[in-house]
Formats: structure tokens, C-alpha cells, sequence
């Protein structure tokens, strides 16, 4: 009996190793990305900032970028770095230890930028800059809370 119980995991195992080859995996859609950008500079600008939000994908390439129009030329390159680093790191930009931020030049070590999870999926990160950090951290989380209703459910 225990030599049939054994073939029987050796069996499931070897099935397994086979259907193992590849991956899948989820990406978000430009509109995604867009509704989270819109979201985030929606939020901020209803607690009278303007930012900038930038939408990066798994791989840290820019999806959707939105500047309202009188936030600063310069909240585009921090919202990107901010985005950057936390679908990088896959943790709020903040929490980046200062060592691993201080050795890349793309990273930013301060608030405003969250990895985009929800549902136990990955898809990326977003970033915004233009308000305190706080501020820009509860904006971009805004973001995704517009999209993880939608994103959870997907199939």
C-alpha cells in the first residue's frame, strides 16, 4: 500500500513539473492605467493640489501620465521615479531602504508612489508628486481604489 501511495505522488509531481513551464500573468489595460491616473489627480485637486500622476506597468514602463495644468514642470520626473520605485521594489516608494534608493538614480525614496496589487496580482505602480507627501501617498492610493473593484473581479 505505501509503494502504490508513493507512485501516486511520484505521478502528481511529474504531471506538475510539466505544467510548469510557463507563466501567466495579468497586465492592465490603458484604460486602467488612465482611470487610476484620473483618479489620483481628481483627489488631489478636490484637496486643492495639483499634481502629477504617472501609471507604470509590471515593468516599470510609463503607462499614463496626467500633469494638471498648473502643477510643476518638475512633479512629472518625481511621479515617475516614485512610480518607478514602487513597481520596482513592490513596496510604497517610502519603505525603500536608502541604500538600494541611493544606488539608482530612476529611484525616489519618499511617499507618493504604491505598487499597484490587488486580488494577490501584481500589475505596477503608481506615483504622484505635487503635494505633501502624505498627501500625494492618499491621492495615488485613491487612484487604486477607483480600479480594484474592477481589477479583482476580472478573469
Amino acid at each position: 500500500m505505501k509503494h502504490v501511495f508513493f507512485s501516486f505522488l511520484l505521478l502528481m509531481f511529474s504531471g506538475s513539473a510539466v505544467a510548469s513551464t510557463t507563466v501567466s500573468v495579468k497586465l492592465m489595460t490603458v484604460d486602467v492605467a488612465q482611470k487610476i491616473a484620473q483618479a489620483a489627480l481628481e483627489h488631489c485637486e478636490g484637496e486643492g493640489y495639483q499634481v502629477t500622476a504617472v501609471v507604470v506597468s509590471r515593468d516599470a514602463r510609463p503607462q499614463a501620465m496626467l500633469r494638471y495644468a498648473l502643477a510643476s514642470p518638475v512633479t512629472l520626473k518625481i511621479a515617475k521615479k516614485k512610480a518607478f520605485t514602487a513597481a520596482n521594489m513592490r513596496m510604497p516608494s517610502s519603505e525603500v531602504p536608502k541604500s538600494i534608493a541611493k544606488a539608482h538614480r530612476k529611484m525616489a525614496r519618499m511617499r507618493g508612489g504604491l505598487s499597484i496589487e490587488v486580488g494577490g496580482q501584481f500589475y505596477g505602480g503608481v506615483g504622484v508628486s505635487g503635494a505633501t507627501g502624505e498627501i500625494d501617498e492618499e491621492c495615488a492610493q485613491a487612484g487604486i481604489d477607483a480600479v480594484a473593484e474592477d481589477l479583482e473581479f476580472e478573469e
